[in-house]
C-alpha cells in the first residue's frame, strides 16, 4: 500500500482479466465478426445495452418494493 492507495500487480491480473472477458464475451453471445477488434466493440455495445436493461429492471423492482402495500385506507361514510 502506497499513501493509502491499494496498487495492483496488473501482470497477475491481466491474464485472469483476459480469461474473464472472453467468458462474458461468449455469454453475450456468438462472435459478431471475424475481426477480434470488431467483435470486441460488438461485446463492449452488448455490455451497454445489458447494463442498461439491468438498471431498468432494478429500477422498476425497486419502485414496486417501495410502494408495496402503499395504500391509505379510509372508511366511506353512508349518506342517509
Amino acid at each position: 500500500m502506497i499513501d493509502g492507495f491499494i496498487t495492483v500487480n496488473w501482470g497477475l491480473m491481466a491474464p485472469f482479466l483476459l480469461v474473464m472477458w472472453r467468458i462474458w464475451c461468449k455469454a453475450l453471445g456468438e462472435k459478431a465478426s471475424e475481426c477480434d477488434k470488431e467483435s470486441d466493440l460488438v461485446a463492449i455495445v452488448r455490455t451497454v445495452i445489458f447494463a442498461t436493461y439491468l438498471m431498468t429492471n432494478v429500477a422498476i423492482i425497486a419502485n414496486a418494493v417501495r410502494h408495496w402495500n402503499d395504500i391509505e385506507y379510509s372508511r366511506v361514510e353512508e349518506v342517509r
